[in-house]
């Protein structure tokens, strides 16, 4: 089933845009695949002739450890927040809590592509346009737990410091209590789809490629929430790409430049970025294709918010940016398994996604299996 590469099998491939969305910079996540478009698209780029329909579908499932910040350190388990209390009952009693912000977040779901590669030429070459409709379940689980009261005061003068510090102590409890059903979450439905049309022409064993993205804030999205299907906010990306194939391996590059609108909804600007995808694979007969794919993603632009936003009692809050503007960055490795299956004219992908280096992003996971076919 394996023995020949099948040019008319794979070609469909190039077409599909693998825009998985679940991570924007308002709470570390971009419209943009975190396993990367190069994947499919590098399998096989030598056809040129092939057009009409082809579609795929996706089942994934991804898990969130942390989220890195601008000064390189991260809250994943164990660590510890500062986070001021007060309550006017018996007086004011004020202090600062000292919490192990433990959290579990796990996402899954499906992908659908569809898209149509149109039979005219144009410069030699061909345009293809794609549809991605992405279908999420996220939840989020706390478990934030009180580790210590620094600071404790009471204003009334008649309580004794014992009586302050169990007055102090029935406060932080309360308010953890609070603080774990605020940031307990999960919505699931239809995410934001993303549209692209692109052109591309073969030119002997290359094919270049030179598209344009736009992702609708079709998901849901609520600013009082910590967990949003949704990001809220339009993004346009041109891409320029270039792949190399022969008959034992294949090289591709890809540059985006993602250009992100306001979020009507909390009045944030997430700032543009600069995605760089490099990718390269060896096919081997009788067994599959095999491959590993590299994103690094670098924000160019400072986040920005219209009106200041601060929604207490979230660990996630919708707050003015840094000095730094949170620019985010990070570096995304994906090794991935391919079988072509040329008695169908489809093929059968398996990959893993983990991130490194980041910064002001999601430190997370991402498990994905892929069914593509050319009608």
């Amino acid at each position: 089933m394996l023995k020949n590469f099948s040019r008319k099998s794979l070609i469909f491939l190039l077409l599909i845009v693998n825009n998985f969305t679940v991570y924007a910079l308002e709470n570390q996540r971009i419209h943009y695949s975190q396993s990367g478009t190069l994947v499919a698209d590098i399998s096989a780029s030598e056809e040129s002739a092939s057009y009409g329909f082809f579609g795929s579908i996706s089942a994934l499932r991804g898990e969130v450890t942390g989220v890195a910040f601008g000064d390189g350190t991260s809250l994943n388990p164990t660590v510890v927040s500062n986070i001021p209390i007060g309550s006017p009952t018996l007086g004011t009693v004020s202090g600062t809590l000292n919490i192990n912000a433990n959290f579990s977040q796990k996402f899954s779901g499906f992908n659908l592509i569809s898209g149509y590669s149109f039979k005219d030429q144009f410069l030699g070459g061909r345009f293809n346009l794609s549809t991605a409709i992405p279908i999420l379940d996220i939840t989020r689980s706390p478990n934030i737990t009180l580790s210590s009261i620094s600071g404790a005061t009471c204003s009334n003068n008649l309580l004794t410091s014992n009586q302050c510090s169990i007055a102090s102590n029935s406060i932080a409890q309360k308010f953890i209590t609070n603080l774990n059903s605020a940031n307990s979450a999960s919505d699931s439905g239809v995410g934001d789809l993303v549209t692209e049309v692109n052109w591309s022409k073969n030119i002997d064993r290359s094919k270049f490629f030179l598209g344009f993205g736009i992702t609708a804030p079709t998901g849901s999205y609520s600013v009082t929430t910590p967990v949003n299907i949704g990001l809220g906010y339009w993004s346009y990306t041109p891409t320029v790409a270039v792949i190399y194939n022969d008959s034992k391996l294949a090289l591709a590059g890809r540059i985006s430049y993602q250009y992100n609108s306001t979020n009507s909804n909390s009045t944030y600007k997430s700032g543009n970025v600069i995605i760089t995808e490099l990718s390269g694979l060896t096919k081997v007969p009788e067994v599959g294709i095999f491959g590993i794919n590299t994103i690094h993603v670098n924000q160019v632009t400072d986040d920005y918010l219209g009106t200041p936003v601060s929604i207490s009692g979230y660990l996630y809050s919708v707050n003015t940016p840094n000095s730094d503007g949170n620019r985010m960055r990070y570096l995304s490795f994906t090794p991935y398994y391919a079988i072509p299956l040329p008695e169908t004219n489809s093929i059968i992908s398996f990959s893993y996604t983990w991130k490194s280096n980041t910064v002001y992003s999601q430190l997370s996971n991402l498990f994905l299996i892929k069914f593509s076919k050319k009608f």
